[in-house]
């Protein structure tokens, strides 16, 4: 079963396990910057600056390099090890 909500202006979809649970925080920029990319409000080739995105989003940067790491399984982004994380073409 999926619910669909709105955060910071994005259509998010999240898999209900328990019914009122919350997505993790991890999971929630995780869907924020998918939906962006997949918007193309994020551009193939596009660096994903850690610092610049955890100051929009208000959070700190933990939970925004898990959220990239999983960008990154996804195919959504490619993490280069000292060099960051830019986004792929979907």
């Amino acid at each position: 079963m999926k619910n669909t909500y709105i955060k910071d202006g994005y259509a998010m979809q999240r898999q209900i396990l328990n019914p009122g649970e919350t997505p993790s925080l991890k999971q929630q920029v995780y869907e924020i910057l998918r939906v962006r990319i997949i918007n193309g409000d994020l551009a193939p080739g596009e660096k994903l600056h850690e610092k610049t995105l955890s100051t929009e989003l208000g959070i700190s940067r933990a939970p925004l390099r898990e959220a990239l790491n999983m960008l990154d399984r996804d195919g959504f982004a490619k993490i280069t090890p000292r060099h960051g994380a830019v986004v792929t073409d979907i």
